[in-house]
């Protein structure tokens, strides 16, 4: 959700916390609300442009910016292979692709930790079915049973 009505919710619930796609609209208009994640997802803005994180975590801090895999519609390896790429200092790189999360996780549950191993999928994406490896499934919506 990046638009005013963002905005102005996230200043009624100023308890809540709120997790918003990390955009240019949303780190010029969001940053000011402290209970607001920005989820990094595999293109800002919705283009095919590259992120700057650097840019991003002056606006909205380093501590809120959290990895979004955008399943089903993406496939995760593709940012996940962004960030490890990206020219930020390890520590950056490490808050986006988990700490960041796991502080947010513990802010509700106190006790939880990161899984010793990973956890078994969900169900397995045919790479097919991913819009990323397939650029022509990109803007339709379908769902597969």
């Amino acid at each position: 959700m990046t638009d005013p009505l963002m905005d102005r919710v996230a200043g009624m619930f100023p308890y809540c916390t709120f997790i918003s796609h990390a955009s240019t609209w949303g780190a010029e208009n969001l940053a000011k609300h402290d209970n607001i994640f920005f989820e990094v997802v595999q293109f800002p803005d919705g283009t095919d442009s590259k992120w700057d994180f650097n840019w991003l975590a002056d606006r909205v801090g380093r501590e809120r910016l959290i990895f979004g895999a955008d399943l089903p519609y993406y496939d995760y390896r593709i940012l996940q292979e962004t960030i490890e790429e990206a020219p930020i200092d390890d520590e950056l790189k490490d808050r986006i692709a988990h700490k960041n999360l796991e502080t947010l996780i513990q802010r509700f549950k106190p006790d939880w930790s990161m899984p010793e191993v990973p956890p078994r999928q969900v169900r397995v994406y045919d790479p097919k079915q991913l819009w990323a490896v397939n650029p022509e499934r990109r803007g339709r919506l379908t769902v597969f049973a």
